[in-house]
């Protein structure tokens, strides 16, 4: 099922567009990565998802519902934390979640205290907020995020602050969630390897603009490997490698030669062995999420031959 459907949807203030022409279909029992730049529309499409403000032109769908109190109606099953998690200081934490039930007419029960057990810090729900460390204070969001059970879970930055072993469980949280309760998950972050490992779809915007959505999968193909050659004169390499690969993409830089989009074992060795035989250095370089994004977003300012 599409959990949101965007067509058309742009934002304008005043002179700046925030977003434009945006169309996006996010479907159930996915976690989505949202990547981009500071200033990319990330925060704007968020908002708009949300309710926070509306288009300037364009119509969305959430939960196949369409009309204003329908759209109303649907945010009830969205649960967000689309800035740093805030609390009330001089309250403890149980006390801020308690809060958070009355807000949303739910019981500080069993099932709710289970979100708070999985997530490692009901030894810090008598301690006030003010005293949270930033990790434990992010658990705390996250926690009250879940409390209604929604059916769409957006999260900014959820990883920030927490330590590496905490955040290998959330991931198992996260996978969890998707898989038993048939929901969706998008999060916004630029910390892109946690990102990887979380995420199983990827939506990749830039100056307002929806520039690729893309399966783990398909984009776990197109990470490639570069082999780079160092030697004086490295342009006699080049040389010899275009007649004999014609197929491969090069940058010639001074004394480097980069040989890239591989993408098999055998590839990698036969192009170290050529490298070698010529007296080259040689040095591998694996794309990553973070490379595929700038090569996405700002494309190869190099001259490739």
């Amino acid at each position: 099922m599409d959990v949101i459907q965007l067509e058309n949807i742009s934002k304008k203030y005043k002179e700046t567009i925030a977003l434009e022409n945006i169309d996006l279909k996010i479907e159930s029992n996915r976690i989505y990565g949202l990547i981009g730049v500071n200033g990319a529309g990330k925060s704007t499409l968020v908002k708009i998802i949300t309710g926070n403000i509306f288009p300037t032109k364009g119509s969305i769908k959430l939960f196949n519902k369409s009309f204003s109190k329908e759209l109303i109606k649907s945010r009830e099953h969205i649960s967000a934390t689309i800035e740093t998690p805030s609390f009330y200081s001089g309250l403890t934490a149980e006390e801020n979640i308690r809060l958070a039930c009355i807000e949303l007419g739910i019981e500080f029960g069993m099932e709710q205290k289970e979100i708070f057990q999985q997530l490692e810090i009901m030894d810090s729900l008598k301690k006030k907020a003010k005293n949270l460390s930033l990790g434990t204070k992010q658990k705390l969001g996250l926690g009250i995020a879940f409390l209604k059970n929604p059916d769409l879970l957006i999260l900014d930055e959820p990883t920030n602050g927490i330590d590496p072993i905490s955040v290998s469980k959330l991931r198992r949280i996260f996978r969890d969630f998707i898989e038993k309760e048939n929901k969706t998950i998008l999060i916004s972050s630029h910390i892109l390897t946690e990102l990887y490992e979380i995420a199983t779809d990827f939506i990749f915007i830039d100056k307002g603009k929806i520039i690729q959505v893309v399966s783990k999968t398909e984009l776990t193909k197109d990470l490639g490997t570069s082999v780079i050659g160092y030697r004086d004169n490295i342009e006699e390499v080049y040389n010899l490698l275009k007649i004999a690969c014609p197929e491969r993409e090069y940058r010639l830089k001074n004394n480097t030669l980069e040989v890239r989009g591989i993408y098999s074992k055998d590839e990698e060795l036969e192009i170290i062995k050529k490298l070698r035989l010529n007296n080259c250095k040689t040095e591998i370089k694996r794309d990553n999420l973070e490379t595929y994004m700038i090569k996405l977003v700002e494309g190869d300012n190099e001259e490739l031959n």
